[in-house]
């Protein structure tokens, strides 16, 4: 995708009034200027007839028009694409139509925002190209800013990386209320595979600032043959005090390994494929071979490189037939080269998109610096052209930026103004006058051109901005004297759109547009179109998940010629309301309005009707469709004349296949311009990642112009080529065996991992983790994969460092392991004397702890490396498992004993064996105590003596 297409988030400023207050006076001044006509494209023109801004709350629907124009001088069928940022998805297929020399059809379009979409700025960009010319190409972006909204908070708090397959797995969020009243939460997860998935709790209630856990439960399918990346979307609703449904939703992602291991390879691979691809129509057919790639040519990433080779040429072998191409693009330390058939240009003001076969080179000199050039040549008549450029572009600093552009552009041999020629250079510039506006800034001058004539000048002229966190705006204006025939050509352009909050639930959006063509009034181009638009909007956001617009749109077109051909006016009102849910998205719409025509004087009205809608039957299928119907029988700029309905569905009833469906029908109801497409897709992939792809396209047109059928099979081989070793990356290859067994034969199906990483033994023990970073890492083992009782030898988890370039061979013993367990109690002892002095035990008062065992008394095991501890239950109970065979000391702690009572023995000094059971007996004896009486009974000393009668307490 071009940087036409690329998105553009701004920062938020709560503090920048200033920029907003420009913004409105710059629009308000837009709207009173005679301007714009945009003449560009190459052979194509597309238009936006919706505003180039669309404000959007997520999860629901947006729609947008455009039209498209042929300027050559032959009919051709164009191929449509919409280009949308990830996730986001298109309701109306992206098909195909048949448009006569200078005339204009009007496509329509829809997407679903995710309901995860971040809040900020996003562009699509539609574009068309010819099927037999393909260098005859043009596009447009539009501009979509999806609304911040609710206060709720959905995180991800732990989840596993990499799961082996048939292993069950848990991921824990937090779902935080970050708002100021209390909210009731539902959640709920869609889950796009055959796994079973459990969220609990599904139900909370939280008071503001607080939070609480939620638990995801997955079940894996150990049937998994090779890798699998399983995405988990899990979505919270709860409705805010004023009936607004407000959600927070996070994906999580987790990689599925099959439990086969995989081969050890530490070579660099560069990714390609290799694609065979027969396709064809009832009259013809043909074989392409296509080889391409994209990657890194070393380990260390320095070196980029992406190419394509496809041959031979199909373009007229039915609709799917592609064009012979080959491109080659490398870049190295800052510097860049293309090769081959691309889109060439340096700058939108003078040459921009142009479709050839020939070389760039764009070079950072260092941080600031930097410079590029171009050379192309068309590969096909219309147009035929030879061009070539220049630039020198230098950053001053991190928001400012200044590009000095040369092009020249030799002429050809058509006859219509893309077969022109000329000179330019510009001056471009795009800076940062705060955090949240983005000014883009170009002038050009031009010489020699279709006409005769020099030093036409062409300007362009762009803001971007935002305040706070719901009002964007977009300022844009464009000019091109007569004989500029660069990207643009003899037309002025000036559009503003704005956007703002109303209140918490309403938002508002205007858009002034006009233009003008043909500025030197020139015969030959027979009218001078004068045009302007306008747009008044608002959006409602109901509660229950419901949605609201309405907007009022204007369109006056004037001709500035003598022997004017039109003068018309159209105004509009649009309402659509729509509802978004977990299932369902759909919006309807209705366009009511009339056109007044000044030259005849005659008023005629229109209604049309707009009905999209998306609905996902379970988490494997997803059905769309859409439908217009006007009461109009002659197409205006605002409102078409055409009835179409089309259908779409995608059902993934396997994990490896995928099939796909859609049928459009257009102009339904008019016989002369009624065509039908149906489309068929089916895609497999193979357990060795190959793919196969079917497709058939049957096209049937009411006007006796026949009907067509084409199809293709794309069979998808991987054959990633190794470049070098990949001294960056080491590897594990290690072995599970049973030491208790004779032979130690290997023991099947256990997890290894190391820092997240985890593979399985196969049938012999063996594993492999392959392509690993070099460096210091912990081995561990599940020790419930191993079997009950059964652990590891060496002690887990166990350190291993990983060298590149190199293997690092493992091998870990597993035997049956030991346990220690005991009851620790009171036993009693007899009163004792001696010549010297009676001997008493327990309390002063002999109260008696005989035959009780204690609880909470703490129990420690040793071994030098490892430690364990545990506390004894309430029945004075404590149990060591899955000990190491080897020498250990068990200590008992004497901080939780009864007072005047002490242990019999407080260390205890074992040697297990595998498999042992040992138990092993506390016994706390009441303290003794030696004392001296006097003649009167009283006492006049105690001395400690040993709980053990005749052994001395120290």
């Amino acid at each position: 995708m071009t940087a036409c297409s690329e998105r553009s988030v701004f920062l938020i400023s709560h503090n920048n009034c200033t920029s907003l207050i420009l913004a409105i006076l710059l629009l308000i001044s837009l709207c009173s200027c005679p301007a714009w006509g945009q003449v560009k494209g190459l052979g194509v023109e597309v238009h936006h007839v919706t505003p180039v801004q669309r404000d959007v709350v997520p999860g629901t629907i947006t729609s947008f028009s455009f039209q498209v124009t042929n300027r050559t001088a032959m009919a051709a069928e164009f191929l449509e694409e919409l280009h949308t940022p990830a996730g986001w998805l298109s309701l109306v297929p992206e098909g195909s139509f048949p448009l006569d020399p200078g005339t204009t059809t009007a496509r329509v379009y829809a997407v679903l925002v995710p309901k995860d979409a971040p809040a900020g700025r996003y562009t699509l960009a539609y574009a068309v190209r010819s099927q037999q010319n393909p260098a005859v190409q043009d596009r447009v972006a539009v501009d979509v800013v999806v609304l911040p909204f609710g206060k709720l908070t959905l995180l991800v708090e732990e989840q596993p990386d990499i799961v082996v397959a048939g292993t069950p797995f848990t991921v824990t969020l937090r779902a935080i209320n970050v708002g100021n009243a209390p909210l009731s939460l539902s959640l709920s997860l869609d889950s796009p595979s055959a796994y079973r998935v459990q969220i609990a709790p599904s139900h909370l209630e939280l008071a503001p600032g607080e939070s609480a856990p939620v638990t995801v439960s997955v079940r894996t399918d150990m049937r998994l043959t090779r890798p699998f990346t399983l995405y988990l979307p899990i979505m919270a609703k709860a409705h805010s005090p004023e009936g607004r449904e407000i959600s927070s939703a996070v994906s999580v992602r987790v990689d599925i390994m099959p439990r086969a291991s995989e081969a050890v390879d530490l070579s660099h691979y560069l990714p390609t494929e290799l694609l065979i691809r027969p396709s064809g129509d009832e009259d013809s057919a043909g074989l392409q071979v296509e080889v391409r790639g994209a990657g890194t040519l070393d380990a260390a990433g320095t070196r980029e490189i992406d190419f394509l080779f496809r041959t031979p040429n199909t373009l007229p072998m039915g609709i799917f037939g592609l064009y012979d191409e080959f491109h080659v693009n490398y870049a190295y330390q800052g510097t860049r080269v293309r090769l081959g058939d691309a889109t060439y240009g340096v700058s939108r003001l003078t040459d921009y998109f142009r479709y050839g076969r020939g070389f760039g080179v764009d070079s950072t000199v260092n941080d600031r610096l930097g410079w590029g050039t171009y050379y192309t040549g068309s590969r096909w008549r219309a147009p035929d052209a030879r061009a070539g450029g220049v630039y020198l572009s230098y950053r001053a600093d991190a928001h400012t930026h200044v590009k000095v552009n040369y092009a020249s552009i030799g002429q050809g041999d058509t006859a219509d103004r893309f077969g022109a020629y000329g000179r330019f250079a510009s001056l471009e510039t795009a800076f940062r006058p705060t955090a949240d506006v983005a000014v883009q800034a170009e002038y050009g001058v031009s010489s020699g051109g279709a006409i005769t004539g020099y030093g036409d000048t062409g300007y362009r002229v762009r803001v971007d901005g935002r305040e706070g966190e719901r009002l964007y705006y977009t300022l844009e204006t464009i000019h091109a004297d007569p004989n500029f025939t660069g990207y643009y050509s003899d037309c002025d352009y000036t559009t503003g759109t704005i956007t703002l909050p109303l209140g918490s639930r309403l938002q508002a959006n205007a858009t002034m547009t006009s233009w003008k063509r043909n500025l030197a009034l020139r015969p030959a181009a027979l009218t001078a179109p004068r045009e302007r638009q306008a747009t008044w909007g608002v959006r409602y956001n109901f509660p229950a998940q419901w949605y609201a617009t309405l907007g009022y749109q204007t369109y006056e077109r004037r001709d500035a010629m003598p022997l004017m051909s039109f003068d018309l006016d159209e105004e509009t009102l649009r309402l659509g309301i729509g509802r978004s849910s977990r299932r369902a998205n759909y919006l309807l719409e209705f366009h009511n309005g009339r056109q007044y025509d000044h030259l005849t004087h005659r008023t005629s009205g229109l209604q049309e009707y707009k009905v999209f809608a998306g609905y996902r039957l379970t988490p494997q299928h997803y059905v769309t469709l859409f439908a217009s119907h006007s009461n109009r029988r002659q197409t205006g700029y605002l409102a078409s004349s055409s009835d179409n309905a089309g259908l779409s569905l995608n059902w993934q009833p396997l994990p490896n296949f995928t099939l796909t469906a859609w049928y459009n029908d257009y102009d339904y109801n008019n016989d002369l311009r009624r065509r039908n497409q149906g489309d068929l897709s089916a895609r497999y992939l193979l357990w060795n990642g190959q793919s196969i792809q079917a497709r058939a396209r049957r096209s049937d047109r009411r006007a006796g112009e026949g009907s067509s059928t084409s199809y293709e099979l794309v069979y998808r081989i991987p054959i990633n080529l190794a470049m070098e070793p990949d001294t960056a990356i080491g590897a594990v290859r290690g072995r599970i065996v049973d030491s208790e067994q004779p032979g130690t034969p290997g023991v099947a199906n256990v997890i290894v991992t190391i820092n997240g990483t985890a593979a399985m033994t196969d049938a012999r023990g063996e594993f492999v983790i392959p392509r690993i970073k070099p460096g210091d890492y912990l081995l561990n083992v599940d020790r419930r994969s191993i079997g009950l009782h059964r652990i590891p030898v060496q002690q887990m988890p166990m350190p291993l460092t990983i060298t590149g370039g190199e293997v690092a061979q493992v091998e870990v013993a597993v035997v049956t392991g030991a346990s220690v367990s005991g009851v620790v109690s009171v036993v009693s002892v007899d009163d004792a004397s001696s010549d010297e002095a009676p001997v008493l035990y327990g309390a002063p008062d002999k109260t008696t702890l005989a035959g009780q065992r204690l609880a909470n008394i703490l129990i420690e095991l040793r071994n030098g490396s490892e430690v364990f501890r545990t506390t004894t239950n309430a029945q004075g109970m404590f149990q060591f498992q899955g000990v190491h065979p080897g020498p250990w000391r068990l200590t008992v702690y004497d901080h939780n004993l009864p007072a005047y009572h002490v242990l019999e023995q407080s260390t205890h000094d074992l040697t297990l064996q595998a498999g042992e059971r040992i138990d092993l007996p506390i016994s706390v004896r009441p303290r003794a105590r030696r004392i001296k009486l006097l003649e009167d009974g009283g006492v006049v000393q105690e001395q400690k003596v040993s709980a053990v009668p005749g052994v001395p307490t120290p």
